[in-house]
């Protein structure tokens, strides 16, 4: 048996290269015909001759056309109505980006030329947007305050004693209590009034 060297593998990645090109080309003329064919299925069928050897009746034809137009007609909705939302929601973390006076800082932190500003949590968001996030089934009364307006109202020493014992010193799972009721999360995680 003859040994593999330099000269059979050149050989054998010529080769290679050939059958991959020839493959590609099938392909490709594979590809076409197929595009031709299925163009020639649905110019058949929309003129009313049979199709693979099956003449439809008008009435089969039309509800086959309605139902292909709803599914395509819906799904194409509901992929608009997706990227639209996508959009908004896009342009609106951007504008807020852009705009630090947009209300997109938390009172008491600064950022520099270099720092982007502090972004809005989710709950912050959806509180713009008219919706609430509810981390539990109890909605808090009208008349009750909510966390994050107690938060603000104690002294800064105080503010840094909750954030750093209640929150390991984290922003964003502070903001995640900020619409619920100060006196049940208040409650719920024991912390200090004083």
């Amino acid at each position: 048996m003859k040994g593999f060297d330099s000269k059979t593998a050149a050989l054998a990645g010529a080769i290679s290269a050939q059958t991959r090109r020839t493959m590609k080309v099938y392909r490709e003329q594979h590809r076409a015909a197929m595009i031709d064919k299925a163009e020639q299925l649905v110019t058949d069928f929309m003129d009313g001759k049979a199709v693979l050897g099956i003449t439809l009746s008008p009435e089969t034809r039309a509800a086959i056309i309605e139902h292909v137009l709803t599914e395509v007609t819906t799904q194409s909705l509901i992929g608009a109505l997706k990227h639209r939302d996508e959009v908004d929601l896009m342009m609106l973390k951007h504008e807020l980006t852009i705009n630090p006076d947009a209300g997109n800082t938390i009172e008491g932190t600064t950022s520099t030329s270099d720092e982007k500003p502090v972004m809005l949590t989710n709950t912050e968001l959806m509180s713009m947007l008219g919706t609430r996030y509810e981390t539990s089934n109890a909605k808090p009364e009208e008349d009750d305050e909510l966390f994050f307006d107690w938060y603000k109202s104690q002294s800064g020493t105080h503010q840094k004693s909750i954030l750093q014992k209640y929150f390991n010193n984290d922003e964003e799972e502070l903001m995640n209590f900020a619409g619920r009721s100060a006196a049940s999360v208040i409650k719920q995680l024991r912390i200090n009034n004083g």
